[in-house]
């Protein structure tokens, strides 16, 4: 990937997630900025290259592999889950895949009930 790109240190000291690499210049330091999507993804800017990275080993996913994220404040997705934690348990998927389905929806339970007022039909804002 190169080097990573000098950012100055002080403008994002207060973001969880950032990984400092020292540099010879003491005002500037090299960046590497995660942001989680859940326990198994997160979100890396690298060297001015954004991608999604499975967070156990470590690899991006290809840009060329179709994604799709559910925000708990859409009223289907926790309902969506649950038909998926249901295919998955017939088909014998692991531990880790469940207890993986389970930690997202007791997440997308609590936002439902901490956030009800957020809560909204999926594309009611046509992108906007």
């Amino acid at each position: 990937m190169g080097l990573p790109r000098p950012i100055r240190a002080r403008r994002f000291s207060s973001l969880l997630g950032v990984q400092k690499v020292p540099h010879l210049d003491p005002d500037v330091t090299f960046m590497k900025i995660t942001k989680a999507i859940d326990p198994k993804f997160h979100i890396e800017d690298e060297d001015s290259v954004i991608s999604i990275v499975k967070t156990s080993n470590g690899e991006p996913i290809p840009d060329d592999e179709p994604k799709m994220l559910f925000r708990a404040r859409d009223r289907h997705a926790l309902e969506t889950l649950r038909y998926y934690r249901a295919i998955c348990a017939d088909d014998d998927c692991t531990d880790f895949q469940m207890a993986g389905i389970e930690n997202r929806m007791a997440a997308f339970e609590q936002f439902r009930r901490e956030h009800f007022e957020r809560m909204k039909q999926p594309g009611i804002t046509r992108g906007l």
